[in-house]
């Protein structure tokens, strides 16, 4: 199942996984390939496949390091730098939309206990305590 990007301007269909690869990309900027199957989760050869999609596709540029020609780093590229910026503000815009409905308190309320909930997600939360 393909997604086509809602951004005005951009023609760029993404699959489920191009979306995860890109949305590593945008948390992480520039990183060696290495750091990028981590935090991907995944080995090596399927980071490397999901880079080869995204760069075939405008998002994503590799460049060798230049203290170490034998590194390769990966990083969003221009075109991927202003679709990530234009997803934050859809974000932040659908969050405004479905929190219009509450009243200050409300909101107010809402925010305590997503950051009660972001908290317990973090590592050592069990032992903090909630």
């Amino acid at each position: 199942m393909m997604h086509r990007a809602p951004w005005k301007g951009f023609q760029v269909e993404l699959s489920p996984p191009d979306v995860k690869a890109f949305a590593v990309l945008a948390d992480n900027g520039a990183v060696t390939m290495s750091d990028y199957a981590n935090a991907m989760g995944t080995p090596l050869s399927t980071a490397t496949h999901a880079v080869e999609r995204l760069v075939a596709k405008g998002i994503a540029v590799r460049a060798r390091a230049e203290t170490d020609r034998r590194v390769v780093r990966v990083q969003l590229s221009e075109k991927g730098k202003k679709m990530e910026r234009m997803f934050k503000q859809m974000r932040l815009e659908m969050g405004r939309e479905m929190l219009a409905c509450l009243t200050h308190g409300e909101r107010e309320i809402f925010l305590e206990l997503m950051v009660k909930i972001a908290r317990q997600g973090k590592p050592g939360a069990a032992k903090r305590g909630r």
